[in-house]
């Protein structure tokens, strides 16, 4: 799965001037002025010198904004940063491969979620990498590139790039640009490991969730019209099994299981109803929406958690733990497949924003 962080932007310099990147510490003899003089200078640095290395100017974020819109930072920056592995079966295919699985080098400009959008437009344009890590295998070539993918404002936009130290990675693969009151809040992409495509889930303010596959460009709306739950979108993961299945927690305190193969559309006009399976009355209920016909429907299942917003969950590696935060201060842990608390613990400073389980012994690491 891909890792997410977490940042807030409030600063109110422009969004260009906030872009740095670090690079192994090392010092520049060439200059002939005194520390003095470089201490009295007022000239603009583009770069500086610190304890764990070297800060410069990046142009990482500069495409932000670029087609002259108000980009709004009420909400916190998702960062998602994963490794991609293509299997190319021969060099007469590279090419062509490359261009079909990166996007086809879309920039694609958005004003709204799928039928809300007001004007498409998409533009091929170069690559922002030259080539990847390229590793031979009997069965093809293997070429390991790098995704970035941040959501901003009102925007989605998504790099590919071969080596992390690149100064410029060019042209996004993807930049999505939404409607005023559709901002993204969150987003989530997945590469399964038996094709080159990546799957995108964009989480919304006002609840609904976007599937966009980067290949076939196949779009889907889940929780249209907020029939739902009206509140935001904070957290949005794919579940390892089914690989079809993602999960969506919101501001309300409800964490949704969804199908993404599941296209049947229930009738907005119409409450859902559910059924609890199960019911912790101080922590947690599990429920099913309730279904008279035989045909599947989404949500998969509604968990019930705490007291507050969720703000965020999170899936241990062999993918039997869920841990999941919450504003009302509370860190818990499910057996998912079972379906049980196993754990929980309760902050001294208020809510918790994020969650991550390491690796090794299962550790969690909450704030």
């Amino acid at each position: 799965m891909a890792r997410t962080e977490t940042s807030n932007f409030s600063h109110p310099t422009p969004i260009n001037n906030l872009a740095s990147s670090v690079s192994p510490r090392s010092y520049n003899n060439s200059t002939n002025l005194t520390k003095d003089q470089i201490q009295r200078s007022d000239i603009v640095k583009t770069e500086f010198t610190a304890r764990e290395g070297v800060y410069k100017v990046s142009s990482i974020i500069d495409n932000l904004g670029k087609f002259g819109t108000n980009t709004s930072l009420s909400e916190s920056v998702k960062i998602t940063l994963m490794t991609r592995i293509r299997t190319v079966v021969d060099s007469n295919s590279q090419s062509s491969s490359r261009r079909s699985s990166t996007l086809n080098n879309q920039n694609s400009i958005t004003n709204g979620i799928d039928n809300q959008s007001t004007e498409n437009s998409n533009e091929t344009k170069p690559s922002s990498i030259s080539n990847g890590t390229e590793i031979n295998q009997p069965n093809g070539n293997v070429i390991i590139t790098e995704i970035l993918a941040f959501n901003v404002g009102r925007e989605l936009i998504i790099y590919e790039f071969a080596e992390a130290t690149q100064s410029n990675f060019g042209e996004p693969i993807d930049h999505r640009i939404y409607k005023q009151n559709h901002q993204p809040t969150c987003h989530d992409i997945v590469q399964h490991p038996d094709t080159n495509v990546l799957h995108i889930l964009v989480g919304f303010s006002k609840g609904q969730i976007q599937y966009i596959n980067a290949q076939t460009k196949e779009q889907k709306v889940f929780n249209e019209g907020s029939y739902l739950d009206k509140t935001k979108v904070t957290c949005i993961k794919w579940l390892p099994s089914p690989k079809t299945y993602f999960a969506a927690s919101y501001s309300s305190g409800y964490l949704y299981i969804f199908d993404e193969q599941l296209n049947h559309q229930r009738d907005t006009t119409v409450q859902p109803c559910y059924t609890t399976i199960k019911d912790d009355e101080k922590n947690f209920s599990i429920s099913y929406l309730k279904n008279k016909s035989k045909q599947a429907r989404n949500p998969v299942s509604r968990w019930s958690i705490g007291s507050g917003s969720i703000n965020e969950f999170a899936f241990s590696p062999d993918h039997v733990l869920l841990a999941v935060v919450s504003q009302d201060g509370f860190l818990r842990i499910f057996n998912y497949e079972k379906k049980e608390l196993v754990a929980y613990m309760r902050s001294y400073f208020g809510g918790l924003l994020c969650v991550r389980i390491r690796e090794i012994l299962h550790q969690i690491s909450s704030s």
